[in-house]
């Protein structure tokens, strides 16, 4: 194959420092707060979930949903 292996010298390695321990933060879900873990060493964390509604607007929400089942459910029985 043509290739040279060769090891590298070892003189300008050092051992890694400890990372950052993982954060615990607590995250709007919901009508609740669960937690999630964090890592402080990654910049450019995303939450996994990104709905930040407010508890307000996921009621608003519920409602409305329940207010179109019932209309829906009174035209089916005429």
């Amino acid at each position: 194959m043509g290739v040279t292996l060769r090891a590298a010298t070892l003189d300008a390695f050092e051992p890694y420092r400890e990372p950052r321990p993982l954060e615990i933060r607590q995250v709007r879900a919901g009508l609740g707060v669960r937690q999630e873990a964090f890592d402080p060493e990654d910049e450019g964390f995303e939450p996994l979930s990104t709905d930040q509604r407010t508890p307000a607007e996921i009621a608003r929400a519920k409602a409305s949903v329940d207010a179109w089942t019932k209309l829906g459910k009174s035209r089916a029985t005429r």
